[in-house]
């Protein structure tokens, strides 16, 4: 009777069970069962707790409407255990960073003679033991950056993107190891692509990733090509090898976290299987999705989506999530809209070319006056920003605007 009752929602109703009946009438329009978890409650004692729901419809493929099932259950304690477990990571990962940055910088004054002199034996040596340095940095880096997207801390500093461009400065990066390794690089990449909204650094891990994971298990003679298709609604970006496959019982758990390409000991080819659990979190925050497919000994093709979307689509966001917090928290978010009064003018008397930066100067100067680390300024129109705010109520909301002025 829920799911009848979802798309007549009254004011009457809790933004809880609004939100249940807004996943309930979403659920009925699809196939695959949906989830919902984190939707805040308070329990018999008083404290505050988590419900999650699945959903499963029972839809045939030519119904608009089904029937479904839905379960709900307490994970309180689940979501608990795991903010500690992600806290302890966290707190770990930090604490063997500052012993290990002392280590690299011993090792490397040992191995450059600042102590003394040093035989080609003992150079050999600390090479080794740099390698492993910095192997074991990676591993807490991806412990870090793991931690931070499972427990929703990760922000993405969106910025227009060529993709292509991109993709190839992380190729020349490889190129070194690929000529050593006598694999060569084909590229797939034409000119013209529209730019993308990402956030280029993270975009770069993904393909650092998949770009790496593919000269590693290729064999000398092989090739690695990366292609990047442009679509309606965004660009298709893929990594593909002629190495040694993936079995296809492992597909489907490649980007599990600790699962590795390959089971079988590969002389020189480390890793603990982080790297494609944090690919997958990456291309997910940015709305998109990452897959794979592979046949054993002639390689495989990893592919990711990432969509176009507009600066406002990002405003509108933003927006979103920092409500749904403050409403779980009784906190505050404000919009403020800055608008530049004499906008036609400068675009009247400047190059078209400049009107980019001129906007992301204007956007700068306003960032100074923000003082919480969520706040955000999204450009919204050629003329307008807008400006998210948290944790200021109406009554304080007059002192923010006056730092604009």
């Amino acid at each position: 009777s829920l799911a009848m009752d979802a798309g007549s929602l009254t004011s009457s109703l809790s933004w809880e069970a609004q939100t249940v009946l807004r996943f309930i009438e979403e659920g009925r329009q699809k196939t695959a069962p949906l989830r919902l978890d984190d939707l805040p409650f308070q329990r018999a004692n008083g404290e505050k707790g988590f419900l999650g729901f699945t959903l499963i419809p029972l839809r045939r493929e030519k119904e608009e409407n089904s029937e479904c099932f839905l379960f709900g259950a307490d994970i309180t304690e689940r979501r608990r255990r795991e903010n500690l477990r992600n806290e302890f990571v966290s707190i770990v990962s930090h604490e063997l960073r500052t012993p290990l940055s002392v280590i690299r910088e011993g090792v490397a004054q040992v191995a450059e003679g600042l102590k003394g002199p040093v035989t080609e034996a003992q150079l050999q040596f600390l090479e080794i033991t740099q390698r492993n340095i910095d192997r074991l940095s990676r591993i807490i880096d991806h412990l870090l950056d793991l931690s931070r997207l499972e427990a929703g801390q990760f922000r993405l500093e969106r910025r227009p993107c060529d993709l292509a461009s991109l993709a190839r400065e992380v190729v020349e990066h490889f190129k070194v190891q690929a000529d050593k390794s006598q694999i060569s690089f084909q590229d797939k990449m034409p000119a013209g692509l529209a730019p993308v909204l990402v956030d280029g650094d993270r975009i770069r891990q993904v393909f650092t990733n998949l770009i790496g994971n593919a000269l590693k298990y290729t064999k000398a003679g092989g090739s690695v090509t990366v292609e990047i298709k442009q679509t309606e609604s965004g660009l298709e970006a893929s990594v593909t090898d002629t190495g040694i496959g993936i079995p296809q019982d492992s597909l489907g758990k490649i980007f599990h976290r600790f699962e590795r390409v390959s089971k079988i000991p590969i002389p020189g080819v480390g890793g603990v299987g982080l790297g494609l659990a944090i690919a997958k979190e990456l291309v997910e925050l940015h709305g998109g999705k990452i897959g794979v497919e592979s046949e054993l000994g002639k390689g495989s093709r990893f592919t990711f989506f990432l969509p176009f979307v507009s600066e406002a689509e990002l405003l509108a966001e933003y927006l979103a999530q920092r409500i749904e917090e403050a409403k779980r928290t009784g906190s505050f978010v404000s919009l403020i809209f800055v608008k530049c009064q004499n906008w036609r003018e400068i675009e009247s008397r400047e190059k078209p070319q400049d009107l980019g930066l001129i906007q992301t100067q204007i956007q700068d100067v306003l960032s100074r006056v923000t003082r919480d680390a969520l706040d955000r300024i999204f450009p919204y129109t050629e003329e307008t920003l807008g400006l998210v705010v948290v944790g200021v109520d109406k009554a304080h909301l007059q002192a923010v605007t006056e730092r604009f002025l």
